[in-house]
């Protein structure tokens, strides 16, 4: 049907035969029909084409459902069929940007922005769609925040980025002992496990989509402490730049300054590259695990 509409509006439209996901790989050397199971639409202008699923009212129309990324399809046409590649076009892309205070006590407080672009946005509306009122809360109980004034931009639509904005408070990884404060700086998206604990894989690792993670954040630290350890600035990637890791810190005066980023520039990593991705995370999983202490400082008595 959607194939017949963009026909007649007038479009170079055509059936696309793929694989779901959970249907298997297509397996180009066997010319077997029973391998489909899903057809999408492809539409050429000029020497681009769009592949388009109307299936998912909350996806844009240039990207395609996940159960739909299978690396190839099977263009029907009388003239120009042929194998079509299925790349992901979008990311799962995030974006925090929060200003905190930190108090002598152990709490954070402050407010925030998360910013989700593409298949995150989706997955946000998505969540969003099924609690509904009670999304500020799920959301808070998830992070181990408490969360007030909540404000949410874009959920309603299918184009373009969702914004949230809140502010929050949370004792989450904050420790006071003694005269000395320890805390993760990193309060949402960390790392805390590496997703790959076995030595050896035989299958490839999926990701489904490219992914950016972006992590900012701005601390004011409690008077009467000074900064007695901060993590170390490090960069470190994947080979041939499939991922990146940047970690960065800085100080202006009372305040601790973060940037933090975790990409992935490719979805497919074979069993080969597996050592290489399952040490990239472990590397991951331990930087993003450090944390800032904080020294009470030396008074002079009255």
């Amino acid at each position: 049907m959607l194939v017949n509409m963009l026909l007649k509006a007038g479009l170079n439209a055509s059936p696309v035969l793929i694989s779901t996901r959970n249907n298997g790989f297509i397996k180009e050397q066997f010319p077997l029909s029973t391998q489909f199971n899903y057809v999408i639409a492809e539409v050429r202008l000029g020497t681009k084409s769009i592949l388009i699923d109307a299936t998912d009212r909350s996806l844009p129309i240039n990207l395609l459902p996940f159960r739909t990324l299978n690396e190839k399809g099977w263009r029907v046409s009388a003239k120009d069929f042929g194998w079509v590649d299925i790349p992901a076009v979008g990311m799962e892309n995030t974006l925090v940007s929060t200003e905190l205070e930190l108090n002598s006590e152990g709490t954070f407080t402050g407010k925030g922005m998360i910013r989700y672009s593409d298949y995150a946005a989706n997955e946000i509306r998505t969540e969003i769609s099924k609690k509904e009122e009670g999304f500020q809360d799920s959301f808070g109980e998830k992070n181990g925040w408490s969360i007030d004034n909540m404000s949410i931009v874009g959920a309603d639509k299918t184009n373009g980025n969702v914004l949230i904005n809140y502010e929050l408070a949370t004792t989450l990884s904050v420790d006071v002992l003694g005269d000395n404060i320890y805390f993760n700086p990193i309060i949402y998206q960390r790392v805390d496990e590496n997703p790959f604990n076995k030595e050896e894989r035989l299958y490839p690792v999926d990701f489904i989509v490219p992914s950016s993670a972006n992590y900012i954040a701005s601390i004011k630290i409690p008077e009467g402490y000074s900064i007695d350890e901060l993590p170390e600035n490090q960069t470190f990637s994947l080979p041939n730049k499939a991922g990146r890791f940047t970690y960065y810190t800085q100080v202006y005066g009372d305040k601790i300054n973060i940037r933090c980023q975790l990409s992935l520039s490719k979805p497919l990593f074979t069993s080969i590259e597996y050592p290489d991705l399952r040490a990239f995370f472990s590397a991951v999983v331990q930087k993003e695990g450090e944390q800032i202490v904080l020294k009470k400082s030396d008074t002079d008595e009255e």
